[in-house]
């Protein structure tokens, strides 16, 4: 696997309280909870979210058994290890949004199949994380590779993101090994209809 395993050891969530006194203003620093591998690593590109059962959630880029995972968290810093993700699911780089529906929602990198280049998923606690939709479906990846951002959920109740790679726009300097293409900006409904918004470097010279 392509992944950068040397960040596995460096992880940790952590929480800043910032006082309000106006004459002598302080901050305390109170380390919530750190990881040691059996319970997932490498929290990287995410904030946490807040359910509506008042705990935390997040995702780590590595988990026990290779892949990421979804965990749970209280706002006291008890942490509870939801599911994994195997080699098929992806690995989730970014965190976690919470849908009008109230259910968790991501990206993953390197999922959806053998050789995959991502996904959006669903992740239902107790239920496991359940694929919406798997980028290169389409025909030369038009709809983009690797999802490495988080999602964004607009006031029209769908999700908005960008991907890496994809777009399959001709151009050399997007060369990824498998396809050409310079990324997408990407509209996707809670029930998993994607919509392809913009495919970069259409300017000349990619000047977008």
């Amino acid at each position: 696997m392509s992944r950068r395993r040397h960040w596995r050891n460096a992880s940790a969530i952590f929480l800043f309280c910032a006082a309000t006194a106006i004459a002598a203003p302080a901050q305390t620093y109170t380390d919530l909870f750190n990881f040691d591998g059996s319970d997932g690593s490498g929290p990287f590109y995410m904030s946490l979210v807040q359910g509506t059962d008042g705990n935390l959630y997040g995702t780590t880029a590595y988990g026990s058994g290779g892949n990421g995972n979804v965990f749970k968290m209280t706002p006291a810093g008890v942490l509870t290890s939801l599911f994994g993700f195997d080699e098929f699911d992806g690995d989730p780089y970014t965190g976690l949004v919470l849908g009008t529906d109230t259910s968790l929602y991501g990206t993953t990198a390197e999922g959806g199949g053998t050789g995959a280049p991502g996904t959006v998923f669903k992740a239902d606690p107790g239920f496991g994380p359940a694929t919406l939709y798997a980028f290169c479906s389409q025909f030369g990846c038009s709809d983009g590779e690797w999802p490495y951002a988080p999602l964004f959920l607009a006031a029209d109740g769908n999700f908005y993101g960008t991907t890496y790679y994809g777009g399959s726009q001709s151009v050399d300097n997007c060369w990824n090994g498998r396809v050409q293409g310079c990324g997408t900006v990407f509209r996707i409904t809670l029930e998993g209809r994607l919509t392809t918004l913009y495919r970069f470097c259409k300017k000349p010279n990619c000047a977008d």
